[in-house]
């Protein structure tokens, strides 16, 4: 079947504002709305050339995937060239976000594979910024310290440290090993439910902050290409600002899951949706 731009733009549309009714919302959410209404024409766009070959949607998500890691590589090279195209890259690689899932669910072609290949895309383009800002800083600040530099490597460290992210891999494996085993499921008193549930709160709340969504990496994006043609110097701000948020996400995950029963709550609600 073919479709028009027109038709498939109002596609996009159709099926992300029943999940995201913000994305219509100029008032209270502006730049959501200038950025998907930007998303949505260029995917489109880009869906419309895509049906006309054999190019599959996981490709797209693999060159998703990897535009990440090249705009990472990009900012950390010390030239102002490599750092707006790296900034450019950063900018524009949502469109193949918002276009895989779309090309996908018009050629029928929907995968779990594909699902999990654009959840590590967005984990990569999260690191490849971070990493790269990193650089950025350094550079800018002529700052090739071993500390600096310490810092730049405790990003990745610590986004795979985190116990969360250990134990979802555990309790997935166990799960397709042959169940979970209900024996290890431990029963959580009202105490300790309050007290979880505040320990998740903070720890939702400060995931939040500063986070990877298009607005956080565009500002972030913003402030580098301004500080190539000025003297501001903020950057290293937000680096540094950035790192100290990962720390306290890797020590609020082991807290949750060694002491607010995080893995056992997860476990009962697996155990009661199988019942």
């Amino acid at each position: 079947m073919k479709y028009t731009i027109k038709e498939l733009r109002k596609h996009q549309y159709d099926y992300h504002i029943k999940y995201f009714p913000f994305i219509d919302d100029y008032i209270h959410h502006p730049y959501s709305f200038l950025k998907t209404k930007f998303y949505m024409a260029a995917s489109a766009i880009l869906i419309f050339y895509l049906l006309k070959t054999r190019i599959t949607p996981n490709s797209l998500t693999v060159t998703y995937a990897l535009a990440g890691v090249v705009g990472g590589v990009l900012l950390a090279i010390p030239h102002p060239l490599a750092v707006q195209i790296g900034v450019l890259l950063f900018f524009t690689k949502g469109i193949l976000d918002w276009a895989d899932g779309h090309y996908a669910r018009i050629t029928k072609m929907t995968t779990l594979r594909g699902h999990v290949l654009d959840m590590y895309g967005a984990h990569l383009g999260a690191l490849g910024l971070q990493i790269g800002l990193g650089f950025f800083v350094a550079w800018r600040n002529e700052l090739y310290t071993t500390e600096l530099l310490v810092l730049v490597t405790m990003i990745p460290f610590l986004y795979a440290a985190r116990l969360t992210f250990f134990a979802d891999a555990v309790i997935l494996k166990d799960v397709l090993d042959g169940g979970l085993r209900p024996l290890m499921v431990q029963d959580v008193s009202a105490s300790n439910k309050s007290t979880q549930s505040f320990a998740r709160k903070t720890y939702n709340s400060i995931s939040s902050y500063m986070d990877d969504r298009a607005r956080t990496v565009d500002l972030i994006c913003l402030l580098m290409l301004i500080e190539l043609y000025s003297t501001m110097n903020i950057t290293w701000m937000v680096f540094l600002l950035l790192v100290i948020k990962q720390w306290i996400i890797c020590a609020g995950s082991f807290y949750i899951v060694v002491q607010g029963q995080w893995v056992e709550n997860k476990v009962q609600g697996e155990a009661g949706r199988e019942e």
